[in-house]
């Protein structure tokens, strides 16, 4: 993937000189393949040098040195020499190395750094061709450019011993060569080792190994990445999801109530408002209107959000530079990593804000009848780690009932109590559901919570949620005057507010 961004951040800088030059050295050991807009020009300390606007390129011979020890040695040996001189040097990010290590198609070694001086940059590299050391020095030209500009140099093609003895007679049939034992193991024998037999052709094995590299390369692209095939079935599944809430409505179910019972008890949210708003009603017709505030949320989410875009803005910043991608004056480059960091410092000050606005400020949630005037309150009581407990009072302050609350569990379960004892038990009913909405959300309504009521005089009955986009609520006891309507319809709104299903996955 980065060689083809290279290649086009090229392609990009060499734009209009779409003719190419070939360059040969002076000593015919290697040619190198650019744009025509470089030009030759003399040199007689190298064997090859060349230029551009505002960019020069020196390749000359080093003498004495003809392997890959000796070359590491010599590149070593500069870059220690630029490290005295104080000068800028790129090194990897992540691994720490300076020095790159590659090799051309013959399997000569090339080794490069750079470096830069004064806002200029250097590029310092040595190869092997020809059996000989060449030293190449680029000024003036962009990192990647230049690591792009040394791939095209091409060592002349090595002789081997069959080209070399091409032109001599046929010497099978001389006793010296035929004493020599060409015997080779049998199959057989290989596959008793757990080897396996390879057939040699002697013109065709070279080409064979240079191709076996560009097969295995498409053989392993055309697997996908375990991530990317469960990231496509997620998305799949919220297609599918979301096509079929278009098309299927959620059934109206007749409810064949008692005129003259306050049950079911009905309610659906409101929506427009950062604020929580909940419509509520009886079967009497008193309507109510219940609310809640969540700006902690609100700053926690947005704090949330700002802090990890700024993260990662820098963390992008540091990979393109360290790859050379990213060509900006130093000051504006700290300018930015100072402002990423900076910015991603404030998003935590917000969603530290709204955590403790959170945690310092009781849950308030609250009950309007239809004049617009406080009916009943319900408030935390204090905080505790393994469950949440709430006081439900009426407009004078007084106590009407207390609401706990269990932390930690997949299936939500709420107690309905007062100083005489449990009024009921309201617990969340399917168990896949709930484990389905941590990953998948509500899922545009199909994972809605509902949930199972029990209560005194061994009365029985339901919260449900219409599997619809939007939250809709319906209570319903088998025994009416087991349980007040009122305490039904507040919690039943306490309950849908503080456990409000996500659009996202969520966990309670």
């Amino acid at each position: 993937m980065l060689k083809c961004v290279l290649t086009l951040l090229f392609a990009a800088v060499v734009h209009g000189s779409a003719s190419a030059a070939l360059f040969s050295s002076s000593d015919n050991a290697f040619t190198v393949d650019l744009p025509s807009s470089w030009q030759k020009v003399t040199a007689d300390d190298a064997v090859l040098s060349l230029k551009r606007d505002g960019a020069t390129m020196k390749i000359m011979l080093v003498k004495g040195c003809d392997d890959a020890v000796c070359l590491n040695k010599e590149i070593n040996k500069e870059l220690e020499s630029i490290k005295s001189k104080k000068f800028k040097i790129l090194e990897n990010t992540y691994t720490g190395d300076v020095i790159k290590k590659t090799e051309f198609s013959t399997g000569d070694p090339l080794y490069s750094f750079n470096f830069s001086a004064a806002s200029v940059d250097f590029t310092s590299a040595y190869f092997l061709a020809d059996g000989k050391a060449y030293n190449v020095g680029i000024k003036g030209l962009p990192y990647v450019e230049s690591d792009l500009v040394l791939s095209f140099i091409s060592p002349a093609a090595k002789q081997t011993d069959s080209s070399a003895g091409a032109d001599q007679p046929n010497n099978f049939n001389d006793p010296q060569v035929s004493d020599i034992n060409l015997d080779t193991p049998s199959s057989a024998a290989l596959k008793a080792e757990g080897l396996q037999p390879v057939d040699i052709v002697v013109g065709e094995a070279k080409n064979k190994q240079a191709d076996r590299p560009a097969k295995v390369k498409k053989a392993s692209a055309r697997k996908h990445h375990p991530a990317c095939v469960l990231a496509f079935i997620y998305g799949l599944i919220l297609l599918c999801a979301f096509l079929l809430r278009l098309f299927l409505r959620a059934k109206d179910e007749d409810a064949n109530a008692n005129p003259k019972s306050y049950y079911p008890v009905k309610g659906s949210r409101l929506y427009g408002s950062p604020d929580l708003f909940f419509k509520l009603h009886d079967n009497q017709g008193n309507n109510y209107v219940a609310t809640s505030g969540r700006w902690g949320n609100v700053f926690m989410g947005l704090g949330a959000f700002v802090t990890a875009f700024f993260i990662v803005n820098k963390s992008l910043l540091t990979l393109l530079k360290a790859h050379g991608m990213l060509k900006l004056h130093a000051v504006l480059l700290n300018t930015l990593f100072s402002l990423s960091s900076l910015l991603s410092v404030f998003g935590f000050i917000i969603f530290m804000a709204g955590l403790m606005i959170n945690l310092l400020f009781a849950y308030k949630f609250f009950i309007y009848d239809k004049n617009g005037n406080i009916a009943y309150k319900c408030i935390q009581k204090g905080f505790h780690f393994l469950r949440e407990e709430y006081i439900v009072a009426d407009a004078k302050s007084a106590v009407v009932f207390r609401l706990k609350r269990d932390r930690f569990k997949l299936l939500r379960t709420w107690v309905i109590y007062n100083s005489q004892g449990t009024i009921a038990v309201i617990k969340e009913s399917d168990k896949v559901k709930a484990a389905l909405r941590l990953v998948f959300g509500h899922l545009f309504g199909f994972l809605r919570a509902s949930y199972t009521l029990k209560g005194r005089m061994e009365s029985s009955g339901k919260i449900t949620s219409k599997p619809k986009m939007f939250s809709y609520l319906k209570a319903e006891i088998d025994k009416p005057q087991a349980i007040d309507a009122r305490i039904t319809l507040i919690t039943s709104a306490v309950i849908y507010m503080r456990d409000r299903d996500k659009w996202h996955p969520w966990i309670n």
